[in-house]
């Protein structure tokens, strides 16, 4: 047979060869895997050569973001309503050109030696319609399934061969592609017997070079449904009828071999489930004789602490959490290893006398025991099933799985004892804690917390506020006389929480503060790593760290990361939670705890202190454990109301205090306070609009503008930008008739460079503060000016951003993270506008590092003091370096979750990675922007580093 005919692939810029092989993708709603699938392509494909994606309705938000983000770096996207992946394919096959089609699903990846070795098949064999390869599953399932030489007997009896083949595209469009009435799957299979009806070939590679990724919604798809694979099955057999007819007694042959083969491995399953069931009786077996030696090792303890002296208690303790800690490992399912053995082995030097004989004779049939263990464990018998869930609960929680890497292990605690030996400064740290009617194994949980610290330059300053329970005072009296370190005043009335922070403040003489309530528990470290950063900086006047909460059986959750010092968070809600030390001469200075504010005290006396200080640090570290229990406020936030009309209570009173008075509001439902400010607005807002053509969306963007907003002084000014449209300069010119005296516009006509338009337009007006929107945006409410003006006029505050969102309620921004993605991301994007997000983030004031400039205000004094846009960033990331600017010279960037605005992206300059120029200008930004900011894209202040730079909803980092 003759060879097909050889192909010369075209030259490509920069010496790249061009495929001879086009790539179809359909996608539905499948973002989250479509990057892996690209990538799999080769760097050769990075621009978008040869790549089809087909857009099948998708409908999921981060799915349509990616297809976004591949639009902007040049790549072939095709919109389509849903129809089905037969359809999807069918519309790819159309958009090609190249002599050959890999058909590629969005969740799966190849190898790319399939595309050279599929090619080298098809141009050496013209008889060669499709090429395929082995499958390596990943995902739930893993391992190499070697797929079979395909006959037309093998697929008359079933499906063989997966979906992902590079085909001959000119068989393939003679062949009508995929029958698009297949709707519920299997429409590979009845494309295999139309080519392998026609006489044509299929070729296998007999190497794993497709990669199938197992997931849930590969395994539940409709075609698992019996009445709907029947459908499937009965469609396909009419058909192709006389395909079946012909070869009817091939396919019953062939059924029957594979029956046989069946049978063979249904009776090598049954004999492996014998020997396992009797394996599972031997291990019962083995479990009970374990169970009788654990209660043999009791009743021994039992006998020996009957004869011990009081000089042999020590050693019985010890025994005894030896007990417990094989009892546990038995449990786990590791008493037989290596660790196990250690702990057992470790039972005989705690006794003596009588009693090591006597545990050394247990040892002995134990370990016998433990050999026959050791050959089978079977963990789900025993484990048991309510261990085993629980196990599997702890693997599936991101947090539980970070703090085995984050807590501080012993080996850490003997590291730190020694770096303490080296601090220069070791200043005495009080641990302040007011005591009422706490449970008392809560309340020794917490004392023992203290006194077990690894700094021990330290004092325990106990209030107790009268408790009604007589064996909270024994128990404080019995630490007491244990450890001197340890404080305490009874109180001879009970006055509140306040009252008694304050009586325990009294006993306070170390040179700073540590505030801790009485069922709570500190980390081991937490008192080391706050002393450490002082020796860093010892200027500090406060410090908090990271925080989680523990329930009564041990188990942490709830983590709460926090930014750095972000003084407009503390207006939003006291994010410095626990733990906070203050250096005790500002805590005195300022008064201490006032009363009246019970429940919210501690947030009062941070709002007072750093009215007096901004030497703020944060040690990013899980330091403090907040305990849930009936009755704390950690459970929940209605057990007590008290506190919020506290906490408002003292946020009205620092508004005051500090010149800015306003309308504080709690957020019912939600965790957090919303400020309206009150004192009557001054200054004129200019807003800056670029634009070019586009007539109707800019012309929905100034009605609503007009027509909603009640600023009572400002003006709009907009920039037009190598505009052409009739339509579009009526527009404008109506505006100004409309609107005079209000609205305003000018053309610069340079090559587009958004940070040279913005520019220009400063120098067009003298208003006092100026608020850059996007033309494509749409106004919704009608205080969104003022609300950002209130801002925007305070000292302390640089850019004011807005939450932004898509047609549909979910969040396009809220807020921008640098290092999000490896520069800089908007947070909890694709979300719903109410949220709440992580601590109801999505509706609270908060500070970040940035906010975009889609609409960003800020005080004109302020952006002459940086000298305006950057214009070495023409299109990307000058709105962020605008605000990182700001925010160098002291200004804090707010996003606002009450200015809310429709943003219709995208709308107006196209896709800003369509041509060659374009990629290379997005490549120079991105590593200018790295450059200049890189301490930011390590460790952005306004976030924390425990939480990962790879999603947009601050989850829990690795």
């Amino acid at each position: 047979m003759e060879p097909a005919a050889s192909h010369t692939p075209e030259d490509l810029p920069n010496g790249l060869a061009a495929p001879l092989v086009d790539v179809v993708i359909p996608c539905y709603n499948d973002g989250a895997f479509l990057l892996e699938a690209v990538e799999s392509l080769g760097p050769e494909r990075r621009h978008g050569h040869g790549v089809v994606i087909v857009n099948d309705g998708s409908t999921e938000p981060r799915t349509l973001q990616v297809l976004s983000d591949l639009r902007l770096l040049g790549f072939t996207v095709i919109d389509r309503p849903n129809g089905g992946l037969a359809a999807a394919r069918n519309s790819g096959l159309q958009a090609t050109t190249r002599p050959y089609v890999l058909f590629l699903d969005a969740d799966n990846r190849i190898e790319a030696p399939l595309l050279t070795e599929a090619t080298a098949q098809l141009d050496a064999h013209a008889d060669v319609v499709a090429v395929y390869a082995d499958r390596r599953e990943f995902g739930l399932r893993t391992g190499v399934v070697a797929q079979p030489e395909a006959s037309l007997v093998e697929m008359l009896v079933g499906n063989r061969v997966d979906a992902c083949a590079v085909f001959r595209r000119s068989a393939l469009v003679d062949l009508g592609g995929y029958d698009e009435g297949m709707r519920d799957g299997y429409e590979d299979w009845e494309l295999w017997l139309r080519i392998l009806g026609a006489g044509h070939r299929l070729v296998r590679i007999p190497k794993p070079l497709f990669h199938y990724r197992v997931r849930e919604g590969s395994l539940l798809g409709r075609t698992t449904r019996g009445d709907v694979r029947a459908e499937v099955v009965r469609y396909i057999a009419t058909k192709h009828k006389e395909l079946f007819m012909a070869h009817a007694a091939d396919v019953v042959s062939e059924l029957h071999r594979i029956q046989a083969g069946d049978q063979e491995r249904i009776g090598m399953l049954a004999a492996d489930a014998h020997r396992l069931v009797g394996q599972v009786d031997k291990a019962k077996h083995t479990l009970q004789v374990h169970r009788e030696h654990i209660q043999a090792l009791q009743a021994l303890i039992v006998r020996y602490e009957e004869r011990i002296t009081a000089i042999e208690k020590s050693r019985l303790w010890r025994l005894r959490r030896a007990y417990h800690k094989m009892r546990s490992l038995l449990r786990s399912g590791t008493v037989g290893s290596r660790k196990g053995m250690q702990w057992l082995r470790r039972i005989t030097f705690l006794v003596s006398g009588k009693g090591r004989a006597i545990v050394r004779r247990f040892l002995a049939k134990l370990f016998r025991a433990l050999y026959l263990w050791t050959e089978v464990r079977p963990v789900r018998i025993l484990i048991g099933e309510e261990q085993l869930s629980a196990v599997t609960r702890d693997v599936a929680d991101p947090y539980t799985q970070w703090t085995r890497g984050h807590f501080a292990r012993a080996s850490d605690l003997e590291v730190y004892k020694e770096d303490i030996a080296q601090f220069t400064y070791r200043p005495v740290m009080s641990v302040l804690m007011p005591v009422y009617d706490p449970p008392v194994h809560l309340l020794d949980a917490a004392i023992r917390s203290v006194v077990d610290q690894v700094y021990t330059d330290l004092e325990l300053c106990i209030a107790d506020d009268r408790s009604t329970n007589p064996e909270v005072r024994t128990r404080l009296e019995q630490w007491c006389a244990k450890d001197s370190r340890i404080k305490v005043v009874f109180r001879e009335e009970n006055g509140h929480i306040s009252k008694a922070s304050n009586s325990a403040l009294k006993l306070v003489s170390g040179e700073f503060i540590a505030f801790m309530d009485h069922d709570d528990k500190l980390a081991p470290d937490a008192l080391y790593h706050v002393v450490k950063r002082l020796n860093k900086d010892r200027t500090l006047d406060l410090i908090y760290t990271d925080e989680d909460k523990i329930n009564e059986e041990g188990r942490h959750s709830e983590p709460h990361f926090k930014p750095q010092w972000c003084p407009d968070h503390l207006l939003s809600r006291n994010y410095f939670g626990h733990m906070v030390t203050a250096r005790a001469a500002l805590v005195r200075e300022v008064g201490g705890f006032r009363e009246g504010f019970e429940g919210s005290q501690d947030y009062d006396l941070l709002l007072r202190m750093t009215e007096r200080t901004s030497r703020v640090a944060r040690v990013p570290r899980v330091l403090y454990h907040w305990r849930i229990h009936a009755g704390s406020l950690a459970l929940s936030e209605d057990v007590k109301p008290y506190a919020y009309h506290a906490a408002k209570r003292a946020l009205t009173e620092a508004l005051i205090r500090r010149g800015e008075p306003g309308k504080v509001e709690f957020l019912f439902g939600f965790r957090g306070y919303d400020i309206r400010f009150t004192t009557p607005l001054q200054g004129r807002v200019c807003v800056v609009i670029p634009s070019k053509d586009q007539a109707s969306v800019l012309a929905t963007c100034l009605h609503s503008l007009f027509h909603l907003t009640d600023h009572p002084d400002f003006e709009v000014l907009v920039v037009s930008n190598g505009s052409t449209e009739v339509a579009f300069f009526q527009l404008l010119k109506r505006m100004e008739k409309e609107h005079p005296g209000r609205f305003r516009w000018f053309e610069h006509n340079a090559p587009f460079n958004f940070s040279e338009l913005m520019n220009k337009a400063l120098e067009r007006t003298d208003a006092e503060h100026i608020l850059f929107l996007n033309n494509d945006t749409e106004i919704i409410h009608a205080d969104w000016m003022r609300s950002m003006h209130e801002w925007s006029r305070r000292s302390t505050t640089g850019a004011v951003g807005a939450k932004l969102l898509y047609h549909n309620d979910i969040i396009q921004h809220a807020g921008v993270i640098v290092g999000l993605g490896g520069v800089a991301g908007h947070v909890f994007a694709g979300l719903h506008k109410d949220g709440p997000g992580y601590y109801n983030y999505i509706n609270t004031i908060n500070n970040y590092s940035a906010v975009t400039g889609a609409c960003l205000m800020v005080q004109r004094s302020k952006l002459q003091a940086i000298d305006g846009w950057d214009e070495d960033f023409t299109v990307e990331y000058n709105d962020v370096d605008l605000c990182l600017r700001l925010r160098e010279k002291g200004w804090n960037n707010v996003y606002l979750p009450h200015v809310m605005l429709r943003h219709h992206e995208s709308l107006t300059r196209g896709h800003p990675h369509m041509t060659r120029e374009s990629y290379e200008r997005h490549v120079r930004e991105v590593e200018l922007f790295k450059r200049r900011w890189k301490d930011y894209i390590a460790d952005d202040p306004c976030y924390n580093p425990n939480l990962t730079r790879g999603g947009h909803e601050f989850e829990v980092g690795t």
